[in-house]
């Protein structure tokens, strides 16, 4: 039996069919030949056509008419809430409105790709192709199972095509779930950060939210970066990664770890807790202070009699309590040395003016870091008067607290970027510490707007890794292009890229971030009609030498169920999704209705 192909957006022909059958009904009741018996029964059955035509006809005209239905959809606050109630209790997210695009989807696609005439409004052309959702049918709400968070989740869009929004509705559900949320946002977006607070009021949880925002110091918390760590080298590499490097192994950027390391393992040594303000001080300033601390504590718990033998130590090196404690500590031997002593030893003895030379692209970061009023913001004290909530990451994620980050980087990126850096590193080792000693009872829900400003190796690994801590990360991103120039290698950019799991596509107009997109989506077989004619004529016949031949072929074309060029062309909040498991959903988002102004 041969297989029939219809256009799903053809004329609705059924219309003249269901209107002549409607007439002949009402026409047979006035026929005075037919008996009133039949005249009743053929026009039921006329009717009955009638009708079926004209569902026909309607369903053709539906199917078109949601082509051209385009436009924002609102959604008050409070139905929001209930939304989000209902799938979060059954372990879901909510992703607005939407249905899954596969290989019909696909192939109502190419029908009105083919002929656009008569089909679309040029008004709604101009705003963007609303047609493209267009061609579902059954739109419902869209959810995911939590559960995939987990596997990491990348947002690409250009601008003004609904990534706050985006976000917003994922920070939204977060708050709602009782989970604790981070947003850091290079741009410091108002809106993100006013809608990340209204969420907390809405849930009757205002004092969750908490805001670093360095561009207003008085009314921000303050956050201690360098207070979370699983081991003291952790620091050091924190910092030296901000140094600029081509490679991350050169001289300068080891020589810096080194630095940093020793001023960070002298500290502890004499438990004291260091931050970027004494960091900075005691690199700049020399370690001979700190060593004499470190000297004096060290001895006193492993050569009780030292006190004895050191004025004549003193006496030796003449006056240099320093020198006089380094003597008294090579003199007790090996078995009371400790490595760390040792390498405070080496940068000590190093020549001063080469020593300042190789630290000399650290120097104006930790200037940046400690700055007035980042030294306060970023390295707080103990101050009483100061009404600024103190805060430190790990202690604020175990009690589900809401912050926002605002790095400010439009009017200074270097800044914001390395601010940036900081957190994520900082959020790596609070991730690293779940993973190995907490419980992991609670999700962790990072959000980072403008991704690519401060993508680092620490974020990396936390989506590699952070899963397994229950740490649920979403990047948003411009292009994929923005990410290599980060790394500064397009193989690092797709390893970040390959560690998301789930890929929410809004609109894209980079050619590459577009051909990425596609590389995910599989081909599938596209059906079409392929008309044929010929004509000849016999010039050895008289009057019937003419032939002609009219032919139709049903062939069938691998293409992919959503081409790469229409990632540029989705109107605002529309976005087209791979998510994991191997789903594919055209989907569309609301505006809250507060917005609407």
């Amino acid at each position: 039996m041969a297989k029939v192909i219809e256009n799903p957006y053809r004329p609705a022909y059924e219309t003249t069919s269901a209107v002549s059958w409607i007439l002949a009904a009402g026409v047979t009741q006035f026929m005075p030949y037919i008996p009133p018996q039949l005249a009743a029964a053929s026009g039921m059955a006329a009717c009955l056509l009638g009708l079926l035509r004209g569902w026909q006809a309607w369903h053709v005209s539906e199917r078109k008419a949601r082509l051209n239905d385009g436009g924002m959809e609102f959604i008050t606050p409070e139905k929001m809430m209930a939304k989000i109630k209902s799938v979060s209790s059954r372990g879901e997210i909510w992703l607005g409105s939407g249905f899954e695009w596969g290989a019909e989807e696909a192939n109502r696609l190419a029908h009105v790709m083919g002929d656009l005439r008569g089909l679309v409004s040029k008004k709604l052309l101009l705003e963007g192709n609303y047609w493209i959702h267009g061609v579902g049918e059954d739109e419902a709400d869209v959810t995911m199972p939590l559960v995939n968070l987990n596997a990491q989740s990348l947002l690409v869009g250009t601008t003004r095509a609904g990534k706050t929004r985006f976000l917003d509705l994922m920070i939204m559900q977060a708050i709602g779930r009782g989970e604790s949320v981070v947003i850091l946002d290079p741009k410091g977006d108002k809106d993100l950060e006013a809608s990340a607070k209204r969420a907390c009021r809405l849930y009757g949880k205002p004092e969750l939210f908490a805001s670093l925002r360095p561009a207003f110091p008085e009314t921000s918390c303050k956050i201690d970066l360098m207070k979370n760590w699983n081991r003291p080298t952790e620091l050091a590499s924190r910092l030296s990664a901000l140094v600029p490097s081509e490679t991350g192994a050169d001289p300068f950027t080891a020589f810096a770890w080194q630095a940093i390391n020793n001023v960070c393992q002298g500290m502890l040594l004499i438990n004291d807790r260091p931050n970027l303000v004494t960091i900075r001080r005691l690199v700049e300033g020399g370690l001979d202070g700190l060593l004499v601390q470190v000297l004096r504590t060290h001895l006193s718990r492993y050569v009780p009699d030292w006190t004895e033998s050191y004025p004549a130590w003193l006496k030796r090196a003449r006056n240099d309590e320093a020198a006089a404690l380094i003597g008294i500590y090579k003199a007790a031997g090996n078995e009371t040395a400790d490595p760390r002593i040792d390498g405070m030893l080496t940068a000590h003895q190093h020549n001063k003016e080469h020593f300042q030379k190789m630290i000399a692209s650290l120097i104006p970061i930790l200037g940046m870091l400690t700055s007035p009023p980042l030294d306060v913001l970023l390295s707080p004290g103990v101050d009483l008067d100061d009404p600024r909530e103190v805060l430190d990451m790990g202690t604020a994620l175990r009690r589900g607290r809401v912050i926002y980050v605002g790095l400010d980087s439009l009017s200074d990126g270097t800044v914001g970027s390395a601010i940036g850096s900081l957190f994520l590193a900082n959020m790596v080792a609070v991730a690293g510490d779940e993973y190995n000693y907490g419980d992991c009872k609670s999700p962790v829900n990072l959000f980072v707007d403008e991704a690519a400003e401060i993508i680092n190796k620490p974020m990396i690994q936390l989506l590699n890794k952070g899963g397994g801590a229950l740490f649920r990360s979403t990047l948003a991103t411009q292009t994929f292009a923005d990410f290599a120039a980060r790394l500064g290698d397009e193989n690092q950019a797709r390893q970040v890229l390959a560690n998301c799991n789930n890929v929410y596509a809004l609109r894209t107009i980079d050619a590459k971030s577009q051909e990425y997109l596609a590389e995910s989506i599989p081909e599938v077989d596209i059906q079409k009609v392929e008309v044929s004619y010929r004509s000849g004529a016999d010039s050895a016949e008289w009057m019937d030498g003419y032939s002609g031949a009219l032919g139709e072929a049903l062939k069938s074309e691998k293409e992919s169920m959503f081409p790469a060029p229409l990632f540029g062309q989705l109107p605002a909040l529309h976005y087209f999704a791979r998510l994991s498991g191997g789903r594919f959903v055209k989907g569309k988002i609301p505006i809250l209705s507060e917005e609407k102004k």
